[in-house]
């Protein structure tokens, strides 16, 4: 599943409500349902979004991070962050304090 994050956010990952509805709508259902999507990986594409804020990143994924640790990490792809400034960092960051 690719979740394509600019069409969410535009340019700049700001919106921790729209970035929580993603993690609950689209995200959460493949680790409460491991049997239903058990191959199945998850695309963060950032291609597009330049920036965004840590307060975003940690509700988009922090809790699914904190509570599947690297299972998480195996099943959550994000893509295009590289070319996009300081978003790796903070994708990194969030990350790192969710384990």
């Amino acid at each position: 599943m690719v979740i394509h994050m600019q069409k969410y956010f535009g340019d700049y990952a700001q919106n921790k409500d729209i970035a929580e509805k993603i993690r609950q709508e689209q995200i959460e259902p493949l680790f409460l349902k491991p049997s239903q999507y058990k191959d199945e990986k998850i695309i963060l594409d950032f291609s597009g979004v330049n920036a965004g804020t840590q307060s975003c990143m940690h509700a988009l994924f922090s809790s699914v991070v904190k509570n599947e640790k690297e299972k998480a990490l195996r099943k959550i792809e994000f893509k295009n962050v590289e070319k996009n400034g300081g978003l790796r960092e903070v994708i990194q960051m969030v990350v790192e304090y969710s384990f």
